[in-house]
């Protein structure tokens, strides 16, 4: 399976209408335009009943305290997983999500299944406004030297998600996929405020460090084992091995 955006390039950035912030004029994070990325997917396998997007961010910082002598956080400090899109039982007859389909108001569009909760609110519950709720895009610090790397991904399922809960987060997700997924296809652009940006830091994290090898993980374990293929500009998960817990049967292409 292959997956591929019309909003953005593998390996190149995020433009700012696709992320939850920007920075202004005086200098500080405001709101952008949020708008949900177009993603495409072909090469379906036989048998899929419905699909899972996510876009996942391995490279937010741990400590946002400590900084380096130019103000920055340092590249090289521990990183974490933050979840911006979970979205869950997309039909299988579905194989793209229109940029903005799914923006504002119109996160709950029924027909490209359902909106999770994402990190923008932890254990709460998601804002009236949306915030929150399905896909909120990139915002990392404007004082990280650190570029991030955003996955986006597609899982085909052999089957829905029926017993979700009415609130469902990623680890909701993960613990019902096991032994559902077909095939798996990534795609990573990056993004970073401005003043990381003009420094031209080589790119660390994913690139280098194969924080892939967390996909989809749970309790700090992978209940999808992957390869990485590193190369300059991206990184992409290939499928799990037929042996994984979380894998039933896999084509990939």
């Amino acid at each position: 399976m292959k997956i591929a955006s019309a909003s953005f390039a593998e390996g190149a950035f995020i433009a700012p209408e696709f992320a939850y912030g920007r920075i202004g004029e005086n200098g500080a994070t405001e709101r952008s335009e949020n708008r949900n990325p177009e993603l495409h997917w072909t090469d379906v396998p036989e048998g899929t009943k419905s699909f899972v997007v996510l876009c996942l961010d391995d490279d937010v910082p741990t400590d946002r305290q400590t900084k380096m002598g130019d103000g920055l956080l340092s590249v090289t400090q521990p990183r974490r997983r933050f979840v911006h899109w979970v979205q869950a039982n997309i039909p299988a007859e579905v194989e793209s999500i229109p940029e903005g389909f799914l923006t504002g108001d119109q996160k709950r569009n029924g027909a490209f299944g359902r909106p999770g909760v994402n990190d923008y609110v932890g254990n709460a519950t998601p804002g009236p406004d949306g915030t929150g709720l399905g896909y909120d895009g990139p915002c990392p610090p404007f004082f990280d030297a650190r570029w991030h790397y955003y996955r986006f991904s597609v899982l085909a399922l052999d089957c829905e998600l029926a017993d979700l809960p009415e609130e469902f987060r990623l680890a909701d997700v993960e613990e019902r996929i096991a032994g559902h997924v077909l095939a798996t296809a990534e795609t990573v652009p990056l993004h970073a405020q401005s003043r990381a940006r003009e420094l031209r830091h080589k790119p660390v994290g994913p690139l280098s460090e194969g924080l892939g090898k967390r996909a989809f993980s749970k309790g700090g374990e992978p209940c999808l084992t992957e390869t990485t293929r590193l190369s300059a500009a991206t990184r992409r998960c290939s499928l799990p091995s037929s042996g994984s817990a979380a894998v039933r049967k896999t084509t990939s292409k």
